[in-house]
């Protein structure tokens, strides 16, 4: 498929393009590729990409990858994709703790301008208008120490 690239930065342009067209009997060769990009930048734009294509059961394979990503800014990409298709009843803990560690690693206007809205609906069928509220609290304690 895409294997033939060399250059990552086309390689992964190419996956997310195919992505949307793929039949979905090659979708996991896809994720196999992206896998073995090495530029975190790279790697984050294809996963992003194909993960808003693959089906539900691929999703735990695809933060697998993610969270092999070093770069909080790249894995921060990266879950931007697959937040929005995550079944929130199979979501613990763990995963919860990592990925607002990942968010929050961002610049403060960048998280709360665009990462915090993404994530309050999380919050909120997570732990209802009280978590929520305690979240916006502490950031607002926070927030005068934080760049």
């Amino acid at each position: 498929m895409t294997r033939a690239i060399q250059d990552e930065s086309s390689r992964s342009s190419a996956l997310c393009e195919l992505a949307k067209q793929l039949p979905p009997e090659l979708l996991p060769e896809a994720l196999e590729v992206t896998r073995t990009i090495q530029s975190e930048s790279s790697r984050a734009y294809a996963l992003r990409e194909l993960a808003e294509q693959l089906p539900e059961s691929w999703l735990d394979q695809v933060l697998e990858i993610i969270y092999e990503i070093k770069s909080d800014y790249f894995r921060t990409s990266a879950l931007e994709g697959i937040l929005p298709r995550l079944n929130l009843a199979n979501v613990d803990f763990q995963f919860w703790q990592k990925t607002l560690q990942t968010f929050s690693s961002q610049v403060r206007s960048k998280f709360l301008s665009g990462h915090l809205p993404k994530l309050s609906s999380m919050i909120l069928q997570l732990g209802g208008e009280d978590a929520l509220r305690g979240t916006v609290e502490m950031m607002r304690d926070v927030s005068h120490q934080w760049p």
